[in-house]
Protein backbone atom coordinates (compact mmCIF):
# COMPACT_ATOMS: atom_id res chain seq x y z
CA UNK A 1 0.00 0.00 0.00
CA UNK A 2 1.38 3.32 -0.74
CA UNK A 3 1.46 5.54 2.08
CA UNK A 4 -0.09 8.61 1.16
CA UNK A 5 -1.59 11.97 3.32
CA UNK A 6 -5.03 10.69 2.20
CA UNK A 7 -4.43 7.62 3.03
CA UNK A 8 -2.97 8.64 6.63
CA UNK A 9 -5.62 10.57 7.52
CA UNK A 10 -7.58 7.80 6.73
CA UNK A 11 -6.37 5.83 8.99
CA UNK A 12 -6.64 7.82 11.96
CA UNK A 13 -9.83 8.60 11.37
CA UNK A 14 -10.91 5.05 11.09
CA UNK A 15 -8.54 4.15 14.65
CA UNK A 16 -10.24 7.07 16.40
CA UNK A 17 -13.58 5.95 15.16
CA UNK A 18 -12.95 2.58 15.84
CA UNK A 19 -12.09 3.61 19.66
CA UNK A 20 -15.58 4.83 20.09
CA UNK A 21 -14.43 8.14 20.10
CA UNK A 22 -15.16 11.50 17.76
CA UNK A 23 -12.83 13.49 16.55
CA UNK A 24 -13.87 16.69 19.05
CA UNK A 25 -13.89 14.31 22.13
CA UNK A 26 -10.02 13.38 21.21
CA UNK A 27 -9.23 17.39 20.12
CA UNK A 28 -10.83 18.44 23.24
CA UNK A 29 -8.69 15.66 25.28
CA UNK A 30 -5.18 16.45 23.29
CA UNK A 31 -6.16 20.01 24.35
CA UNK A 32 -6.38 19.22 27.91
CA UNK A 33 -3.52 16.75 28.05
CA UNK A 34 -0.80 18.19 25.83
CA UNK A 35 -2.08 22.11 25.30
CA UNK A 36 -2.72 21.48 21.54
CA UNK A 37 -5.04 23.56 20.31
CA UNK A 38 -8.77 23.05 20.87
CA UNK A 39 -10.01 23.65 16.81
CA UNK A 40 -11.11 20.48 15.17
CA UNK A 41 -10.77 22.35 11.67
CA UNK A 42 -7.11 22.51 12.84
CA UNK A 43 -6.74 19.13 13.26
CA UNK A 44 -8.28 17.64 10.61
CA UNK A 45 -6.17 20.19 8.17
CA UNK A 46 -2.96 19.07 9.98
CA UNK A 47 -4.35 15.20 9.13
CA UNK A 48 -5.16 16.19 5.62
CA UNK A 49 -1.74 18.24 5.03
CA UNK A 50 0.11 15.06 6.69
CA UNK A 51 1.87 17.42 8.61
CA UNK A 52 1.02 15.33 12.48
CA UNK A 53 4.29 15.19 13.93
CA UNK A 54 5.54 11.73 15.15
CA UNK A 55 5.37 12.83 19.04
CA UNK A 56 2.17 14.16 18.31
CA UNK A 57 1.01 10.75 16.81
CA UNK A 58 2.03 9.25 20.13
CA UNK A 59 0.32 12.03 22.82
CA UNK A 60 -3.00 11.06 20.13
CA UNK A 61 -2.12 7.41 20.53
CA UNK A 62 -1.59 8.17 24.30
CA UNK A 63 -4.99 10.39 24.88
CA UNK A 64 -7.01 7.24 23.34
CA UNK A 65 -5.24 4.60 25.58
CA UNK A 66 -2.74 2.99 22.88
CA UNK A 67 0.49 2.44 22.34
CA UNK A 68 2.37 2.54 18.91
CA UNK A 69 4.09 -0.58 18.48
CA UNK A 70 7.22 -1.28 15.77
CA UNK A 71 7.42 -5.11 14.61
CA UNK A 72 9.78 -6.10 11.78
CA UNK A 73 7.32 -7.56 9.03
CA UNK A 74 7.35 -11.05 8.61
CA UNK A 75 7.67 -11.81 12.14
CA UNK A 76 5.45 -12.65 15.26
CA UNK A 77 4.06 -9.30 16.73
CA UNK A 78 5.68 -10.85 20.34
CA UNK A 79 9.38 -11.19 18.66
CA UNK A 80 11.99 -9.75 20.48
CA UNK A 81 12.57 -7.60 17.39
CA UNK A 82 9.60 -5.72 18.49
CA UNK A 83 10.02 -2.14 20.16
CA UNK A 84 6.97 0.18 21.84
CA UNK A 85 7.35 3.83 20.61
CA UNK A 86 5.46 5.31 23.09
CA UNK A 87 3.71 3.70 26.21
CA UNK A 88 3.37 6.26 28.81
CA UNK A 89 1.71 4.08 30.96
CA UNK A 90 -1.48 5.99 31.27
CA UNK A 91 -4.83 5.42 31.07
CA UNK A 92 -6.94 7.47 28.14
CA UNK A 93 -7.62 10.71 29.36
CA UNK A 94 -9.93 11.51 31.63
CA UNK A 95 -11.93 13.61 29.53
CA UNK A 96 -11.97 11.08 26.90
CA UNK A 97 -15.39 9.00 27.95
CA UNK A 98 -15.82 5.94 25.80
CA UNK A 99 -19.22 6.17 24.04
CA UNK A 100 -19.74 2.00 24.45
CA UNK A 101 -19.01 2.23 28.48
Amino acid sequence: MKITNQTTKNAIKAQIMMANFTMAEVVDALSMEYGWSNSLSNFSAKLGRGSLRYVEALQLADVMGYDIVWHKRGRMANSSESAYAGSYGHRPCESLKRRDA
